[in-house]
């Protein structure tokens, strides 16, 4: 996935589910509109810390149990919980959030 696609700030669903892709852009929180993300079924094994940023998700679908960050742990408490976690370490959501 090209890091452009964070310029799609109005796209509500973003399904990489089965792509061969190994990471998520990094400023991926930027597409705050976003409200469903799925990368299930790919060899992504931590998501960007910008992901606490994804204020209006409301379904993120990823292989859990294979997650190194978060930790699997984590992932199996919901998105609530994981978006909380994140938000925690992610810088680009504080500065956002200072505009």
């Amino acid at each position: 996935v090209p890091k452009s696609i964070a310029r799609l700030q109005a796209l509500l669903l973003l399904n990489l589910t089965g792509n061969p892709m190994t990471a998520l852009p990094d400023d991926i929180g930027l597409m705050t509109s976003l409200t469903d993300l799925r990368f299930d079924s790919t060899k992504i094994r931590r998501a960007p810390m910008s992901i606490g940023g994804l204020t209006n998700l409301r379904c993120l679908l990823m292989d859990a149990q294979l997650m190194e960050e978060p930790r699997a742990e984590l992932c199996m408490c919901g998105l609530q919980m994981i978006i909380s976690y994140m938000q925690k370490f992610d810088r680009t959501y504080e500065t956002k959030s200072l505009d």
